[in-house]
């Protein structure tokens, strides 16, 4: 039977023809209507009429045939005809469905009151409230939506939406600013969640907290500015288990590298780095081979730690590659007992090398470990510390072989405490004790402060008598044997 408008709950029936196709066994069939009994339907197997009861039943819908009386095997060789059926009572209100024509079938002529359902066109349904449209369904063009009066659905005046949206694709195209939370094209009051990428050509203000779960990246030139005093970083560092800091990327042509300033957990120290390799995650891999200390420059560093240096590794300022100053180094400002001290072992360490001397040392006083000032001298071949020697042969000095000799030049130097005439360059150059005490080869018997000449074999012996000229020093210890070294004072005769 047709109908009009919704589809009724129970169809009404009529006479009809549905078929089946029999598979030698199936008994039970679904009917495409309901029926009360047997009697209503006939039902031919083949060329074979079936009696009701019989040969079948029904329930409702269901054609059940007996057993010992399954269908053959048989394309659409079942035919069943229905002949009666139940009837449903079908309640249709005066002018709810007015007649339409093909240009526009309405099932509701609109007016300024009325409220229903009609077509404006063969490719739209319309719903009016009021005689105002307030949604319409289209396939106009698709269906496809371009501006706010195309697309599948159209919805005049807003929607309220209690429950969830599911949207492909959303798209606002209100011109209205936003320059607050309750102004704008989109409102929205209770959050919004995005599980994707947000991308805004526009400003973004937020009036609240902002937290970034993932990485926070920025393209522009003036990539990031910020108004608060205070920029915090892991905040969440509550075990102190994590690295903190500034990290950049740059690729030297080969290889992908970082670089940055970081305060390291291990020991709490601000730390700037560059050269890694390794993406630093929660910590800076500063054990990886790539990882390299980088240069700071800056016009002015004043380190205020009131922390007092004792060894080169305490004190304010630690430096361990060593400090290369360009300009005037001023030290001692707080008048401290001990402006410059050695921080490793005890006469180990210069100031100054050959080569790269300094110019004018101005002091007030020194000291130092060792008790000679000595010269340098070009000799005819190298002599071993305590070996007397002369002016004379190829060179400027060389081995006394005289006794008591008045060319005597001195004692070579074993360890002087100044020395003169450093940048003297040659083969050979000897570092002769001129002042103060140093070990000396001698030879015989020898008392505490006697006078010491050469022996002629670039040793020394005592003299009572000695040469005029030829006093090498007076010994400060007492000898007894053929041989050996004992220390001497010279420039003291």
């Amino acid at each position: 039977m047709a109908y009009i408008g919704f589809r009724p709950v129970v169809q009404t029936t009529s006479t009809a023809t549905q078929q089946f196709s029999g598979d030698g066994s199936t008994l039970q069939f679904n009917l495409q209507q309901g029926i009360s009994k047997a009697s209503d339907i006939i039902v031919q197997v083949g060329n074979t009429l079936q009696i009701p009861g019989t040969d079948y039943y029904v329930t409702s819908t269901a054609l059940v045939f007996n057993a010992g009386k399954a269908p053959a095997v048989g394309t659409n060789n079942i035919s069943v005809t229905f002949i009666a059926g139940g009837l449903a009572t079908i309640y249709i209100t005066a002018n709810a469905y007015p007649t339409g024509n093909t240009v526009a079938p309405s099932i509701y002529s609109t007016s300024s009151s009325a409220t229903g359902i009609y077509w404006p066109s063969t490719t739209s349904m319309a719903f009016t409230a009021s005689g105002n449209t307030r949604v319409t369904v289209s396939d106009a063009a698709g269906g496809v939506a371009t501006s706010t009066t195309t697309g599948a659905l159209r919805v005049t005046g807003g929607a309220g939406v209690t429950g969830t949206l599911y949207a492909n694709i959303i798209q606002i195209s209100r011109g209205a600013t936003s320059n607050s939370t309750v102004t704008g094209a989109l409102i929205v009051s209770g959050g919004a969640g995005i599980s994707g990428a947000l991308n805004v050509g526009g400003t973004v203000t937020v009036s609240g907290g902002l937290t970034v779960a993932g990485s926070f990246n920025t393209t522009a030139t003036n990539s990031l500015t910020v108004n608060t005093p205070f920029v915090f970083l892991a905040n969440t560092n509550v075990g102190d288990a994590i690295d903190q800091g500034f990290v950049g990327t740059y690729n030297d042509g080969v290889t992908q590298r970082y670089t940055g300033l970081y305060r390291a957990q291990s020991d709490g120290r601000w730390k700037l780095f560059t050269n890694l390799t390794n993406q630093p995650t929660t910590l800076v891999d500063s054990a990886n081979v790539s990882f390299r200390y980088a240069d700071l420059w800056i016009a002015n560093a004043n380190v205020t730690s009131t922390v007092s240096s004792t060894t080169s590794q305490t004190g304010a300022l630690q430096v361990m590659g060593g400090i290369g100053a360009r300009g005037q180094l001023y030290l001692n400002s707080l008048d401290n007992a001990i402006a410059i001290g050695n921080g490793g072992t005890s006469g180990i360490g210069n100031i100054g090398a050959s080569g790269a001397t300094f110019n004018t040392a101005f002091l007030k006083s020194t000291s130092a470990q060792y008790a000679d000032v000595a010269e340098q001298y070009q000799a005819d071949a190298a002599y071993e510390p305590g070996t007397v020697l002369h002016f004379g042969g190829d060179a400027e000095v060389s081995l006394c072989d005289v006794d008591m000799c008045t060319k005597v030049a001195g004692v070579v130097s074993t360890r002087p405490a100044y020395r003169m005439n450093d940048g003297l360059q040659g083969d050979n150059v000897v570092t002769l004790a001129l002042l103060g005490r140093v070990p000396c080869k001698v030879q015989g018997d020898i008392s505490k402060g006697a006078m010491l000449v050469s022996a002629g074999n670039g040793r020394a012996r005592a003299e009572a008598d000695p040469k005029m000229g030829s006093v090498i020093g007076k010994a400060l210890e007492n000898f007894s044997g053929a041989e050996g070294v004992i220390e001497v004072v010279v420039g003291r005769n």
